[in-house]
This record gives C-alpha cells, structure tokens and sequence, in this order.
C-alpha cells in the first residue's frame, strides 16, 4: 500500500470524554517490558518520526525538534509496559507543540475510532454528589437492555459507592451489579459490560410550531447522511432553526460540506485551508515580506472550501448556532461560516480552538498517528487554532438533569419567545 493509499482524510474527533461514556477498564501489564514489545515501540516510534517530519505541516512549527522532544522522556518510554502507557508518554511530547490533531493512537484507540464502539454500559453521565446520573443510554447497549432511564441516579456499583465513570469500568464480558434511584424507588441490576455503539443519530426538535431544534452529534464515522437528509427535509419550513453542535467535536470536510449546502447557497464558502504548498508559494511570490497573516494568504490563494449544493430545498429560517469547549474542528467551521456569512449568532461557551485538518495514517502493529497537514482561516479571516469562536451570547451550555437548557433558552428569547427559567 501506498503513502497516499494509507491515509483516512478528513478532520477528525481526538476521542470520546471519560466522564460522558462508563469506558473500559485497561488490563494488568506485565512488571517490565517484554522483548517482542520493546522492538514494537522501535518500530513506532521510527515510523512515527519519519511520518511527521516528512509531512505534518503548521505554519511556524519545527517538527524537526520531535527527536529532542522524545529524547527527554527516554525514561518513560523505556518504562511503557504496553500500549496504553507508550502512547501516553509519546502524546505528552507531541502536545508541546502546543496545537491540536497530533496525536499517537494504540490499537485499541485506533479500533474503536474506526468503529464507533467501545465496552462499558452504554451510557452517558452527569458527575453529582451522590453519584452519576444517567443523561442518555446507547441503542442496545446492556443499559437499556436493563432498563435503565435517563434521570436514573446511579450511586452503588458491586457494593462500593460511584461518583465517576471510573467506579462502572470494566473488562468486556465482566458483570457489575448497580443500585440507582428513579425518583423515590431504590432499584437493582446487574448489567455484563459490552462492546456498544457511540453514534448518536442526528434529530429534529419542535420547540414549538416555528421553531425546529436540530441537532448534529457528529460530522466523523457516525454522520449518516440520509439520516441528515431526513432529519433537516422535516425542518424545512421552519421559521426559526437552533444549530446544535455542542461537543460536536468534528469529523469529515466532506461531511461538513453536505451540511452546509441545507443552510448556505452555493455562492457562498467555509473558509480556507492553507497548506504547506500554498504557504511556500506565496512566500516566494512576496519575497521580504514580514509574518505574513494566513489572512492574507487565504485571500491569495484564491481556493476557499466550498459547500455541496442539496437537492432538496435549502433552509431559509433564522439561525442560531449553539456551541462549547466539545465544539471542534470541523463544527467550528461551520459555526464560524453561519456566522460571518448568514449573519446566525453564536450562543453558549468559548469553542475548542482545534481546527488544522488532518490525516490519519495507520501505522505497524494497528497503531496509528493523527497530524496536521493545513492550517485553516474563517470566511471573515479568523485564525481559529488556538483561539476559539466566542459566542455572541453567553449561557451555561450543559444541559443537567430536570433543568431548562439555557443555551436553548437564551436562543429561544433572542428569537422573541417568552420561556420559563
């Protein structure tokens, strides 16, 4: 297989938060490193190096300090006794570069990735005082098979107290038997921890007749473009559209793009990738001139993203985007081209700041290194990396069990509707 051949194109979500999915727990290792896995962390680590000084690309780094950068925690690696703790130390070092989508993935990282699913009970949590509470529980994952509800508060698992997702982790195939609370009701179950489904489907809302919330989990692996087809052929006539792409931590420009043409016309664009190519050319064609902006550059260049034009009938209602520190990658493009171009406010938190496309390359051993190969400025010329987009209206984005949410809220009034806090 070929360089080219090998890669999965697209931007591309780092992973799921320990503390929204009850994740596996990892195995014991061995007391000191096996000879079979030091020759592995060989092989990674020279392939690895190879890879990003050839290809990774941001303006203004030097990926040829990465040798130095691992050479200051030879200790460590040496130390790694599996996958887990080898690629903890190795991201420890690419994160010193300071930006995003540079990351080293084991196997089990790079699998479940690419599949969507990973072991646990299937569900996503809230952290509270007198334990976790179920937010959402996984199409046929073992928690709704038990019965499980959102708003169950779970607050015992094998006799020993919970208060993170830590406390329900597990080997695939184990059981763990939980006590929860559904309102006044102590119940019981025992639940085997599976492999399940991540995916959130995309889903439509009526706040109200004239007011349609969509949501968009995802633009990586679980985007389903007929599902989004259908999703927004049912909110076209809605005068007024809230945008969810809160901890919409990003995915595929292609997927991006399909998005785009519900809400855009064709005329307009998601702004510009400045690769390595484009960079050098205009370096050469304005000799002398000083830190130039990727701005200016953009505009040179000429070759803005575009949007994918749908057949069906484009969204013509007011918008309003919905964002927070989950919102990544390609959802900061989007969020970032409503608002330069189609004028949507902004409502809820500072977004993640994490928007260079990347590759990734599956490497020996199922590895596989995620990096930067362009850089990325806004329809209005906004450098995003590393300076997330600010909402032009601030709320608490999180949504919390048997609460208004007030990112939902605070659209619904700046749309002049009367809501109950």
């Amino acid at each position: 297989m070929n360089f080219k051949q090998s890669f999965l194109a697209g931007l591309v979500v780092l992973g799921v938060s320990l503390s929204a999915i009850a994740p596996a727990q990892a195995g014991s290792a061995p007391s000191t490193p096996d000879a079979d896995f030091l020759a592995v962390k060989k092989d990674i680590l020279t392939e690895m190096k190879d890879v990003i000084t050839r290809f990774a690309f941001v303006p203004g780094a030097d990926f040829g300090t990465l040798e130095n950068r691992l050479t200051t925690r030879q200790a460590d690696l040496d130390r790694a006794e599996n996958p887990s703790a080898f690629v903890r130390v190795v991201n420890q070092a690419l994160q010193e570069y300071g930006f995003s989508h540079i990351v080293l993935f084991s196997p089990s990282d790079a699998e479940r990735r690419n599949s969507g699913r990973m072991v646990g009970i299937g569900i996503r949590i809230q952290l509270e005082e007198d334990g976790i509470r179920v937010m959402f529980t996984f199409a046929d994952s073992p928690s709704a098979r038990g019965g499980l509800m959102a708003g169950d508060l779970i607050f015992e698992a094998d006799g020993r107290p919970v208060r993170t997702a830590g406390d329900l982790a597990g080997e695939e195939g184990s059981e763990v038997t939980i006590r929860y609370r559904r309102g006044t009701e102590v119940r019981t179950a025992t639940l085997k921890r599976e492999r399940f489904s991540t995916v959130i489907p995309e889903s439509v809302k009526w706040m109200n007749p004239e007011v349609a919330l969509i949501t968009i989990p995802t633009f990586d692996t679980g985007y389903d473009r007929k599902n989004v087809e259908d999703v927004l052929g049912q909110a076209q006539n809605a005068k007024f559209v809230i945008l969810d792409l809160r901890s919409n931590g990003g995915g595929a420009v292609a997927n991006l793009m399909h998005l785009a043409g519900f809400f855009m016309p064709r005329t307009n664009n998601l702004g510009t990738f400045v690769d390595k190519t484009t960079y050098n050319r205009y370096i050469q064609a304005h000799e002398g001139e000083e830190n130039p902006t990727l701005g200016a550059i953009a505009t040179w260049a000429r070759r803005p993203i575009g949007v994918i034009p749908q057949t069906t009938k484009r969204l013509t209602g007011k918008v309003i985007v919905l964002i927070d520190g989950g919102t990544g990658s390609a959802s900061e493009m989007m969020a970032a081209s409503m608002r330069d171009q189609m004028k949507s406010k902004l409502i809820g938190s500072s977004s993640a700041g994490a928007v260079l496309a990347s590759l990734i390359r599956p490497m020996k051993h199922d590895f596989a290194i995620q990096f930067p190969i362009t850089d990325y400025v806004t329809p209005g010329g906004y450098r995003i990396e590393g300076n997330g987009l600010k909402p032009d209206i601030e709320a608490d984005p999180i949504i919390r069990y048997n609460q208004p949410d007030a990112a939902v809220n605070a659209a619904m009034k700046d749309f002049g509707f009367k809501v109950e806090d």
